[in-house]
């Protein structure tokens, strides 16, 4: 289950890194009921982000980079479109309140 009726199940890939010193590498991002989950392709989860602490750091035509604080450096990269959209809900519901 997941946090938007529209989807039973929404995951697709990305690409992450830890922090501003680190490479990006290739991930699994599963979109949870109150949290995305950032897993590597063996299945071992690397980072969990709660939906309401994610923020939006650039977005173009074809790709959204967010992060949950820009301090730390933690940068999540996003190409697909139904994820992407996911999350700008939670980001916009937030920015309503």
């Amino acid at each position: 289950m997941t946090a938007l009726k529209k989807y039973a199940r929404l995951e697709a890939s990305g690409r992450w890194k830890e922090s501003k010193k680190s490479e990006f590498i290739e991930i699994l991002i599963s979109f949870g009921k109150t949290s995305i989950v950032l897993s590597d392709y063996h299945d071992n989860p690397l980072s969990h982000w709660s939906l309401t602490a994610i923020k939006l750091i650039s977005q173009n035509s074809s790709e959204a980079m967010f992060s949950t604080d820009l301090d730390d450096g933690e940068i999540l990269l996003i190409k697909d479109k139904h994820m992407i959209e996911a999350l700008l809900l939670f980001i916009k519901k937030d920015a309503k309140k």
